[in-house]
């Protein structure tokens, strides 16, 4: 008993003795109270800067947010950047104003256009979208648009928040700020592809920041051959593009001219074009690209024939001539006739007079299909939501025309413009390639609204928000 006090007398001492002298370096050994002194000077720490420990720790955590949402913004909102581009290559040219019954009026002179869609597929006809004019439906084959969301409204059109006039080739008109939505070619780039286009309307536009990888600026002295050999002199360069756009208008200048009857001049213009698709199709085969490609020929709208016994004139309807310069003035007549308003308590009153003057007289309202406000526009038309449409559209019957003055005269035997869903208004799509079916014909008409998703589906790019879908398309696809 007595040896284990002595014992612990003496490990008390040695105890003692650490606890003075710190560190024992010569055998390793760590005292007790030295362990204690760093814990506590640790707690010492925390307690006095807990406060800005706390602001470290918060800071922390919100970065580590930022980082998780940085990265799944990355995932769901990046542009897919496609892979093995060259496997896929749409080229697309336009007819303007060809009429899916030319093809048959003209048969002996359509064989290569026939070609095409023997090959490949045809749709009945293809539906425009309302105006059934050159520019708001070239722009919503290429954007998936609705007039009232891509901005080009008409041919010729007024915004009021530019106080300015946009009209066909001016030079108001290849300025950035018209051109609303997202074109193909804006879509491809942007996903890795190389885009072209040889006269497209808006392809000479800054959009978005960017222009195709190829254009051309519009001119139309430019002759079809030139225009075919430079898109395959595109797609022979170190950079092919897989999407082009071309377009040919002798057509549509035929038919405004003589109208959509045959004659030996719109003969003419139809079989100009089909040669050029036949120089189109034989640099295909020259370069084993027949099946490689998807070839999709399309138009804008149709053409009906404009007699001079079926004109209204507005002074007629109103028995007087409202337009007052900057006040009251339109721009665009014929198949609608349209009226921008600067002192909008003068919109309705006018609107008033307009429909009870037509719905009281045989001869106007025999001409007139309606006069409309934006309230009172058919859904259908899909023609409301812009500043750019106009405050009273009169839009005429097929084949009527309604005048300005009664001085004013027609431009030629034929015209386009009225409502979308007649067959005159009706426009071509035939195509043929390596996504789609042979010798398919459907008998159900298919919409313009829809080509810009086919495109896309086509190309395997994820496609801009837009008013169609490929989905219309599918019958006519192999995939």
């Amino acid at each position: 008993m007595f040896r284990e006090q002595e014992e612990e007398e003496i490990y008390q001492h040695q105890r003692n003795n650490l606890g003075r002298h710190g560190n024992n370096e010569d055998d390793g050994t760590l005292t007790e109270y030295h362990h204690r002194d760093k814990s506590s000077s640790i707690l010492q720490f925390l307690r006095n800067n807990k406060i800005y420990i706390a602001i470290f720790i918060v800071a922390f955590i919100i970065c580590i947010g930022l980082l998780i949402g940085l990265i799944v913004y990355n995932i769901v909102s990046k542009p897919n950047i496609v892979d093995h581009v060259s496997d896929r290559r749409v080229l697309m040219i336009s007819i303007d104003g060809f009429r899916p019954d030319y093809l048959d009026m003209f048969k002996d002179d359509c064989k290569n256009l026939t070609r095409v869609f023997m090959d490949g597929v045809r749709a009945k006809t293809m539906k425009p979208i309302f105006p059934s004019k050159t520019f708001p439906n070239h722009y919503t084959i290429v954007t998936g648009l609705y007039a009232e969301s891509h901005g080009i409204v008409s041919n010729s059109f007024y915004d009021p928040n530019f106080n300015a006039k946009f009209s066909m080739g001016s030079d108001e008109s290849i300025k950035s700020r018209w051109w609303l939505g997202e074109p193909i070619w804006v879509t491809a780039e942007k996903q890795g592809m190389v885009a072209g286009s040889f006269f497209w309307p808006g392809s000479d536009v800054e959009i978005q920041g960017r222009y195709p990888t190829y254009y051309k600026k519009y001119d139309g002295d430019v002759d079809y051959e030139t225009r075919v050999k430079t898109v395959f002199e595109w797609l022979d360069s170190d950079k092919p593009p897989q999407i082009v756009l071309t377009y040919f208008s002798a057509v549509d200048t035929a038919g405004h001219k003589y109208g959509p009857i045959y004659s030996e001049e719109l003969r003419a213009a139809v079989k100009e074009v089909d040669n050029s698709i036949g120089l189109v199709l034989s640099q295909l085969e020259k370069r084993n690209l027949t099946d490689k490609v998807d070839l999709i020929i399309v138009s804008d709208h149709g053409m009906a024939y404009t007699p001079e016994s079926k004109i209204v004139r507005m002074t007629d309807i109103l028995g007087r001539n409202v337009l007052v310069g900057d006040e009251i003035f339109s721009m665009n007549d014929g198949p609608f006739f349209d009226l921008y308003i600067k002192d909008k308590s003068k919109v309705e009153p006018l609107f008033n007079e307009l429909a009870n003057s037509i719905q009281n007289n045989s001869t106007f309202s025999t001409a007139i299909q309606g006069v409309y406000l934006k309230n009172n526009m058919p859904d259908r038309f899909h023609f409301v939501n812009s500043d750019r449409i106009p405050d009273i559209t009169i839009l005429a019957k097929p084949e009527y025309s309604i005048l300005r003055y009664s001085t004013s005269t027609l431009y030629g035997n034929g015209n386009h413009g009225w409502d979308n869903e007649s067959d005159l208004m009706g426009s071509l799509f035939i195509a043929r390639g390596k996504h789609f079916k042979q010798g398919f014909t459907s008998e159900e008409s298919v919409r313009n609204l829809d080509v810009y998703s086919l495109l896309c589906k086509l190309l395997n790019l994820t496609p801009a928000p837009n008013n169609g879908t490929a989905d219309n398309f599918s019958s006519f696809l192999k995939l």
